[in-house]
């Protein structure tokens, strides 16, 4: 049994081909003459380590064969870079794969440092030794220069105005504590200067009453590990926002399902109120998914002049209304291939640098992600077409607008359906042949194609009745294009050799209510119906169903 047999996921499937040059991971075959067959795009480290004769590799490698079975190693170049291999024995040829663990590794030597850290810092002695009354002013501290200052000169002072200047006290003040208590990491201001973090052991101090009357602690500057620990947070975050994204891609089907997939993984991380993907056409950016509830539509244009601005920043501000807009600028080669918006009240909640830090680390995962929904897109829409037109089959167009009618009653927005019907086909059957017929439906769909934008569907949906999608489009841009469409039909007629033939379009049109159309048969049967009545009316012209409750 073959590996490619043996494999049954998509991943195996690339292994198993004889060229593995399209794999998205780094991936190299070889032959057991040492000649390299194949190398995936990502695979050229791999390739010059196999070139050089690694040790490391040629080891792994001899093992693999003389086991004749997969072997896995781990290697590292230079100390730098490190790899995790699975070698796969394939007859006289060996598959290499290789994942990349560099930074999973820094990340554990990040989480040992800061454990080594923690550990000599509790074995030191404390910064600050104090004690402050009921006001917070200081009666007492110890030793007299400490945390880079002369504290000698703070006796009297208010603790709260020295530590957080005109800022405001944390609402769980140390200065302020009633029962013994620690506090891990405070971050204060000293004086104004560069912030860093504090931890407090605290005890309420009382007279011979009872009474409280003031707080004695000691305080360590532990800013070093405090930093150490936010930053390893910071690389889980990430790494944990790469992960689902990158199983999201894998998992996905549809492009639909892998964009939205993506949307709301960074809406349930972050803290968003609304996240929007935008895809880059030739007409400019569209909204293609979105997770989370809008209170107003977004201003894609506002987004694209914000981008075109400032093309040069991966990580951008746009605002509009009370909304600062994080925009995720997602290029390649300097080419604009969308772009992720995540949307919240920043008067209240403004972005951190944190956040944006973040979000730039991830955009390269996210531009694959938009990468292989374009080429999802792409594979379903050729394993779903009409072999005679070329557009979308039956089947394929109705789940593509049932899609598009589930969307919208999550955002709101809405679409128009076109059901088109050809006048006096069979004429063209009866006089010229079937092969003029099918001719005919194939040029009537050139010209359907040529019509729609690349968020439209279009597809054939038996004989000679076609549908058309147009998202978010209202009823003025569908009679425009319907009958740009009836006016081509003479050029149909003169290709087809007979200008006095009849064939004609009709048209009924319905745009769908976001809530109330919520299934393809529903706005179809509007559609259809007023279809129907152009037929019974005289043919060649166009109607428009009757809106809906709801109908924008």
């Amino acid at each position: 049994m073959t590996l490619s047999e043996r494999s049954d996921n998509a991943f195996g499937e690339i292994v198993g081909a004889h060229d593995v040059s399209a794999a998205d991971c780094a991936v190299m075959r070889v032959h057991a003459s040492g000649q390299i067959l194949s190398v995936s795009k990502t695979g050229d480290v791999i390739a010059g380590l196999w070139q050089d004769y690694n040790d490391e590799l040629l080891t792994a490698y001899g093992k693999a064969i003389m086991a004749h079975m997969p072997f896995e190693a781990r290697i590292s170049i230079a100390g730098e870079q490190n790899f995790w291999l699975v070698l796969i024995p394939d007859g006289p040829e060996c598959i290499i794969v290789a994942r990349d663990t560099t930074l999973p590794d820094k990340m554990m030597q990040a989480l040992i440092d800061s454990r080594k850290l923690l550990k000599e810092l509790l074995d030191q002695a404390v910064d600050l030794a104090f004690e402050v009354d009921m006001k917070q002013n200081f009666k007492f501290i110890t030793p007299n220069n400490a945390l880079g200052f002369d504290v000698s000169r703070w006796l009297g002072a208010n603790a709260n105005t020295l530590f957080w200047g005109a800022g405001v006290p944390p609402f769980k003040n140390p200065f302020m504590e009633e029962t013994k208590k620690k506090y891990d990491a405070v971050l204060v201001n000293i004086l104004g200067t560069e912030s860093r973090y504090l931890s407090f052991d605290v005890t309420p101090k009382s007279d011979e009453t009872g009474k409280q009357i003031g707080v004695r602690g000691t305080v360590c500057d532990v800013t070093a590990h405090a930093v150490k620990k936010h930053e390893t947070r910071m690389i889980n975050l990430r790494l944990t926002v790469q992960k689902r994204i990158t199983d999201s891609l894998n998992a996905a089907e549809t492009a639909d399902a892998l964009l939205d997939g993506a949307a709301q993984i960074l809406h349930e991380i972050l803290r968003a109120n609304i996240v929007h993907i935008l895809v880059n056409f030739d007409d400019g950016l569209t909204q293609m998914a979105q997770a989370g509830e809008a209170d107003t539509p977004l201003n894609v244009d506002a987004i694209e002049q914000a981008i075109a601005l400032k093309s040069d920043e991966a990580i951008l501000e746009a605002v509009q209304d009370n909304h600062t807009h994080l925009v995720i600028n997602l290029r390649q080669d300097k080419h604009l291939k969308g772009a992720v918006v995540l949307s919240r009240n920043t008067d209240t909640n403004p972005w951190s640098k944190e956040e944006k830090s973040l979000l730039k680390a991830v955009g390269d995962v996210l531009l694959t992600a938009l990468q292989k929904a374009e080429l999802v897109d792409r594979l379903y829409k050729l394993s779903m077409q009409d072999e005679l037109t070329g557009l979308l089959n039956r089947r394929a167009v109705k789940d593509s607008i049932d899609r598009c009618l589930k969307h919208h009653k999550r955002s709101g927005s809405f679409g128009t359906l076109v059901f088109i019907d050809l006048d006096n086909f069979k004429e063209v059957n009866d006089t010229l042949g079937h092969a003029a017929g099918d001719l005919a439906l194939k040029l009537v769909a050139e010209h359907i194609t040529k019509a729609i934008r690349p968020t439209d569907y279009a597809g054939r949906y038996g004989g000679d009745e076609f549908v058309i999608w147009l998202e978010g489009a209202g009823i003025d841009i569908a009679r425009k294009k319907i009958n740009a469409l009836i006016s081509a039909m003479s050029s149909v007629r003169e290709k087809l050799g007979n200008r006095k033939l009849k064939l004609s379009i009709s048209a009924g049109i319905a745009v769908s209510a976001s809530g109330i159309d919520s299934s393809f048969e529903r706005i179809a049967e509007r559609a259809d119906q007023a279809l129907y009545i152009v037929k019974e009316s005289g043919k060649g012209a166009i109607a428009v169903a009757d809106p809906l409750n709801g109908e924008e």
